[in-house]
């Protein structure tokens, strides 16, 4: 069997199944919507001994309780048929998170960068009143904190030192 008749048999039959879940679905609905009239019924029917009390609350009961098991029944066939959509939403929302707030990072320090530069050529690295000294004319070293663990990196790093993260 190719790769793409097996594809093609589980797409029919996660067709089958979502037409099935959805079926006990609407019927696990119905069922516990007109079960509950029924036990009201039989409530209301109590110290009336010429009525049929017990039969139409114990009726009612197992129609909620049917109507109870096929709705969690349904819904495990469509968690199972739709498992791949709702795993694939989730690393969609996920990323996008991370990559806006990665992207936000990189431009709140590029602007720290920049208002630095324009801060030094101003200045022409000097502050009034105090003369250069070794100490001023050193690079600084920029440190990115990782999202995961908030392990300070060099700004040139890939990954993580301290949890193999992608930076």
């Amino acid at each position: 069997m190719s790769s793409e008749e097996k594809e093609d048999k589980h797409k029919r039959t996660r067709k089958i199944l979502k037409i099935i879940g959805f079926s006990i679905l609407i019927g696990g609905i119905i069922l516990l919507i007109s079960g509950i009239p029924t036990k009201i019924r039989g409530d209301s029917m109590f110290g009336d001994f010429d009525a049929p009390w017990f039969e139409t609350v114990s009726t009612g009961m197992g129609m909620i309780g049917g109507g109870i098991a096929m709705i969690m029944f349904s819904s495990f066939l469509l968690f199972v048929t739709y498992q791949g959509r709702i795993a694939g939403y989730m690393i969609d929302e996920m990323s996008t998170k991370f990559d806006t707030q990665h992207e936000d990072d990189y431009e709140r320090y590029e602007k720290i960068i920049e208002e630095s530069a324009k801060k030094r050529a101003t200045r022409g690295n000097r502050v009034e009143g105090i003369e250069p000294s070794a100490d001023m004319n050193r690079v600084q070293n920029v440190k990115i904190k990782c999202v995961l663990c908030g392990a300070l990196n060099d700004e040139d790093a890939q990954f993580c030192d301290q949890c193999s993260e992608p930076l």
